[in-house]
């Protein structure tokens, strides 16, 4: 679960701005006769052609970042926003002090780039960028020497990649702007798609790939993915103080689809990646394990339908957000709390989910609390996630969780002390009342209640069991 897959245009990397003749952009103007060379290249790596020319354009810092914004502003109300930081605070993905889309528009203006926008057609480069890590000396003078720009041959030709995608398969089909407040994980998914096969195409060029030939795709692909470590490192470097889980995400974007369509041009060339448009993994489970998107009997995900308003347990409640995480969001929250090997293991059987942020009402505040169903592929899978998530718990809470009285083998309960034992560790989530939490386990499905009031949490329990509607 990662809110960025909510930014529906991204904008990354660095290093546009140039004088030479090598340049993508020079004396202010785009260098038309170079965008027009890597056209051509593009077209040759991806095994399509242009239906109409990509129209290129300037604008500054200001304008670019502007476009990117109003897109946030208008799918996203302010107590949208809200309740998706408050829902992020809850999991403990970020501090309570943490503006989070404040931060990510910051990291946004720092970055910003170019990028190809679908709603208008058009290629939008940035005018007047000050080169960051990308466009370091070094790349800088290695580009000088073989007199070719290479951040920005990498950039241009990830997003004309982008336009052949839209041109062929439209994008605002592929990844509909709506999605990702009802399915993220499946929004993910997608944009995993269309942003690694860019990334495929503009490494391909880069380094001079034949991408039709299987044997140094593998090694590009392979490359890239022992790479995927020093993407972090860098998106690290160049935006401090982004939370962890955005890295983490942000680079599956870029290098989480290339096992997938390694497989799909092996199978079937570059019409098997063609098919992945028409027919799209419905989740991230699908890009962690290839081999159950090709499966006879595909592994998509369980749809669990949303709770129920009128149910009397939810009585005085406020619903703040509701969405899918996916085996990756599972993996990279439980990454905060328990080692990755532990993480990836715990999440490896998922089979759906849903979560539900909600505010319930208490005499010393409002308690902003998680409730989760969960759906896993065995009773072994469901049981290694409930103990995975118990000791993430301890984690998040140190020193100040105690066992609530519980009754029945498949449920466990503990009470929330906003003070406790914290002497040996960091306070972890802070939370300023008592509250409950519990994780129950009844044959593959998981239910988990984080944050709630201690008088409701059994009924809240109860009702997550029986309290759904059916799903759409």
């Amino acid at each position: 679960m990662i809110r960025r897959r909510r930014w529906t245009i991204l904008v990354l990397l660095t290093g546009l701005v140039g004088c030479a003749g090598y340049r993508i952009v020079r004396d202010g103007a785009v260098n038309q006769a170079l965008v027009d060379r890597l056209e051509t290249s593009t077209e040759a790596l991806r095994g399509l052609k242009f239906r109409e020319p990509v129209g290129v354009r300037l604008y500054s810092k200001e304008q670019l970042v502007g476009f990117v914004e109003e897109t946030l502003d208008q799918d996203y109300s302010a107590q949208d926003l809200e309740g998706i930081e408050r829902g992020l605070v809850r999991m403990g993905l970020i501090g309570p002090e943490t503006h989070y889309f404040d931060l990510l528009k910051a990291t946004l203006r720092d970055n910003a780039a170019g990028f190809y926008d679908p709603e208008v057609k058009e290629f939008r480069l940035i005018e007047d960028f000050s080169p960051g890590f990308a466009g370091s000396s070094l790349v800088s003078g290695l580009s000088f020497i073989a007199q070719r720009d290479y951040v920005g041959e990498l950039i241009v030709v990830h997003e004309l990649t982008h336009a052949l995608q839209d041109q062929h398969f439209d994008l605002r089909k592929t990844l509909p702007r709506d999605l990702p407040k009802t399915d993220e994980d499946a929004y993910a998914a997608r944009k995993a798609i269309v942003e690694s096969e860019a990334n495929l195409v503009a490494y391909g060029h880069l380094y001079r790939v034949d991408l039709s030939e299987t044997g140094r795709r593998g090694v590009l692909v392979e490359a890239l993915g022992e790479g995927s470590g020093a993407a972090m490192d860098a998106v690290r470097a160049q935006t401090p103080g982004l939370p962890t889980f955005v890295v983490k995400e942000l680079v599956f974007q870029y290098f989480g689809a290339l096992p997938l369509l390694h497989r799909a041009m092996a199978r079937g060339g570059w019409p098997g990646v063609d098919a992945l448009y028409a027919d799209p993994p419905a989740s991230t489970e699908l890009l962690l394990h290839v081999e159950r998107y090709f499966a006879v009997h595909r592994d998509d995900p369980v749809a669990i339908g949303a709770l129920r308003a009128d149910a009397d347990w939810l009585a005085g409640t406020k619903r703040l957000d509701s969405n899918v995480m996916g085996e990756l969001g599972v993996r990279v929250m439980l990454e905060e709390f328990v080692d990755a090997a532990s993480a990836a293991d715990a999440a490896a059987g998922w089979g759906g989910d849903r979560f539900d942020i909600l505010e319930f009402p208490g005499p010393e505040g409002a308690h902003t609390a998680l409730l989760w169903r969960l759906a896993w592929d065995t009773a072994p899978d469901a049981e290694a996630f409930a103990g995975t998530y118990a000791r993430a718990l301890l984690a998040k809470y140190p020193g100040r969780l105690r066992p609530e009285g519980v009754t029945g083998s498949g449920i466990q309960a503990w009470r929330i002390d906003p003070n406790g034992d914290t002497s040996t560790a960091a306070p972890g989530v802070i939370t300023r009342s008592e509250e409950v939490a519990a994780v129950e386990i009844r044959g593959t499905r998981v239910v988990v209640v984080e944050g709630v009031p201690p008088e409701r949490w059994a009924a809240i329990v109860a009702g997550l069991w029986e309290g759904a509607d059916p799903p759409h």
